[in-house]
């Protein structure tokens, strides 16, 4: 099926879909963004994606030009359009087009995209070994919480880790302490007990990190949101990372350092397959 896209108004085959060079998205990186997953059609977390999307335009001052009954609407709508047995639906605003100059320009139409692809699937042999990480010193911008496109940092550091043979870079400040990944959270587990980092103006407060937390609680497993140091994680019984496409994948190295036995923990693979039990049934 071919990927497609919304625009302002109009559905489109994606390659067909263009802003003009004056969109501040494209000069100035001032939009914002969310990534949500439709499995078997169901939009999983849509009103807590929805949400975050209204806080992030709302930190930046950006008024998002659809109400969320309207943007529910058009998701269904592309869902259905696109034919997916399970999609991956991309939503950016920012604040239009309009001659560059760094303030805010005023009546300007805000550019409305969504776009609807494929799930990417993580293949189930690296599910089963786990991924390798290194540790890299953040320097992004005071408010990470916001899901700015402005992602230069992330992308920098993301691809210093695929050119060192690993899967993610877990992102830190210069005393070692945990902030996030460059595009996921982040837990470990140390006797029994889920520990991630707690949320801060640093790390990105993730749809998936809190359904973690709260599968975690129903399997009565103990959760802790606490500030992190790398040497933690290093001395942690499991690791792993979630995320809206990847869910929950387990790590088994982080720089030159193996976690635990050098294999997907206990732990890790019960959430993992509690999240995909959630999500291919109704109540997803």
């Amino acid at each position: 099926m071919p990927d497609i896209a919304y625009l302002n108004g109009s559905f489109m085959p994606i390659d067909q879909a263009t802003v003009s060079i004056n969109d501040r998205g494209f000069v100035f990186a001032d939009g914002i963004y969310e990534v949500i997953v439709a499995y078997a059609g169901h939009p999983f977390r849509l009103t807590q994606h929805l949400r975050r999307l209204e806080r992030s335009a709302a930190e930046i001052r950006l008024a998002i030009p659809k109400s969320t009954k309207q943007m529910e609407e058009l998701i269904q709508a592309g869902i259905k359009r696109a034919g997916f047995d399970d999609t991956m639906i991309y939503l950016q605003v920012t604040r239009g087009a309009a001659p560059r100059q760094h303030a805010f320009p005023e009546n300007v139409q805000p550019t409305f995209v969504a776009t609807f692809r494929e799930k990417p699937i993580i293949p189930a042999d690296k599910r089963r070994s786990g991924v390798n990480l290194i540790t890299i010193e953040d320097r992004r911008w005071g408010n990470c919480f916001v899901k700015s496109i402005a992602l230069l940092p992330n992308t920098l550091a993301y691809q210093q880790a695929r050119e060192a043979g690993a899967y993610e870079a877990i992102l830190h400040s210069a005393a070692g302490i945990v902030h996030e990944c460059s595009a996921s959270n982040v837990f470990f587990v140390k006797e029994g007990r889920v520990i991630t980092p707690a949320k801060t103006n640093k790390n990105l407060h993730g749809i998936t990190r809190q359904v973690v937390l709260d599968f975690a609680e129903d399997l009565d497993i103990e959760t802790v949101e606490a500030t992190v140091s790398l040497d933690s994680l290093l001395e942690a019984d499991e690791v792993f990372l979630s995320g809206t496409t990847m869910e929950v994948l387990g790590v088994i190295r982080i720089d030159d350092h193996t976690i635990g036995d050098g294999k997907v923990g206990p732990i890790t693979e019960r959430l993992f397959q509690h999240l995909s039990e959630v999500t291919q049934s109704s109540s997803a």
